[in-house]
């Protein structure tokens, strides 16, 4: 995947910074991921969930989602950070050098992005996977570039975000916005 998101023009004027999916087409991913086990997600032992710049997702499918984050400069020494998922086969053994925290029961139930503009810009920043509204399990591109946090159900810590939560909007992940 590239270090930075190649843009989009949508809507006028308005530019889109999308996430980037490896290994599986962006209109099937959602349907992949609805119905499947979150097993764990592993992070690397120096970071934390905070602030990451790489994380795994074991899926019970055998599968995973390995998250990184791009940056990309839109102009005027200002850039957003937007998600990277690539979808493989889970490792035939665990890394050592990884910390995993495992998810009980954890059934992605729905599937969102996590959108915010800011200046004619509309970032894809982030995506939740919904076992229950009191259940989410959200990755989210960080403040410091690359950089992302994650949001683990029951976890409770200093997000390190671009933008405040409340100027994220929810919507549903779809082929297109």
């Amino acid at each position: 995947m590239k270090p930075y998101t190649i843009s989009k023009t949508i809507s006028g004027s308005r530019v889109l910074l999308p996430i980037q999916i490896e290994g599986a087409e962006r209109k099937l991913l959602p349907d992949a991921l609805r119905g499947n086990s979150v097993v764990s997600v592993s992070i690397v032992e120096s970071h934390s969930l905070d602030r990451t710049w790489f994380a795994r997702t074991l899926l019970a499918s055998g599968r995973c989602l390995e998250f990184t984050s791009s940056t990309t400069e839109v102009g005027n020494w200002v850039d957003f950070g937007t998600l990277n998922i690539k979808v493989c086969n889970a490792p035939p053994s665990i890394d050592k050098k990884l910390s995993t925290y495992p998810l009980k029961d954890f059934v992605v139930k729905q599937v969102s992005l996590l959108i915010v503009e800011d200046g004619g810009v509309v970032i894809e920043a982030g995506i939740v996977l919904s076992e229950s509204a009191s259940r989410e399990l959200a990755f989210i591109a960080g403040e410091i570039p690359g950089s992302f946090s994650i949001l683990l159900p029951g976890h409770v810590g200093d997000l390190d975000l671009q933008f405040p939560l409340d100027r994220y909007r929810r919507v549903e992940f779809k082929e297109e916005i």
